[in-house]
């Protein structure tokens, strides 16, 4: 399942009045600061009022945004189906079915805060096809996400984009890459 959550989709709610998206924001930013403090990983006591404390957010959430939304009612005529979500309903709903990948991040030192490094690379391709419409072919495609992917491991591995590219002008391979290469073979 993919997570799409972000900080800046609980700003969106909170500038559209939803005080339970105040609390949620600023939770989540106090336990990424407390898992600064800790080296990565909560204790457990610690995690089990976080836990606490993002579901009873959740649950005035879902109070302050009509409880649960129910398709037509019985009797109701009109437009069938399911009725409009209240804004930053959605949201809500995505937090508290994902609450597990949501505060992973606290139980676990290799999953990070925000996935934006995992995104950043895939950006491009979607900036380009939205520019252009589409890639020619899809051999195009993997080629700029391969160089994409190759540039952002460099620069990780501090090697700038610059000397990244260099180097594959060259027909030089970084250390780093000849290391996981040569792990892989064992």
């Amino acid at each position: 399942m993919k997570i799409a959550i972000t900080l800046g989709e609980l700003r969106h709610a909170i500038e559209m009045g939803g005080s339970w998206a105040a609390d949620m924001h600023r939770h989540l930013l106090d336990l990424y600061s407390e898992v600064e403090v800790h080296g990565g990983k909560l204790p457990v006591a610690i995690q089990t009022q976080a836990v606490k404390r993002y579901r009873a957010i959740i649950a005035r959430g879902l109070f302050e945004t009509g409880g649960r939304i129910l398709a037509g009612l019985p009797g109701q005529k009109g437009k069938q189906g399911r009725m409009k979500q209240p804004e930053g309903r959605n949201l809500l709903e995505r937090l508290e079915i994902c609450e597990d990948a949501v505060l992973r991040f606290i139980t676990s030192e290799q999953v990070p805060f925000a996935n934006n490094d995992a995104e950043r690379p895939v950006r491009m391709p979607k900036v380009h096809a939205r520019i252009s419409g589409r890639f020619k072919t899809s051999e195009m495609a993997r080629g700029l996400c391969k160089m994409r992917g190759y540039i952002v491991s460099c620069k990780m591995n501090d090697i700038s984009a610059y000397e990244s590219i260099k180097m594959v002008v060259q027909g030089q391979t970084p250390e780093f890459i000849k290391a996981r290469l040569s792990s892989d073979v064992r």
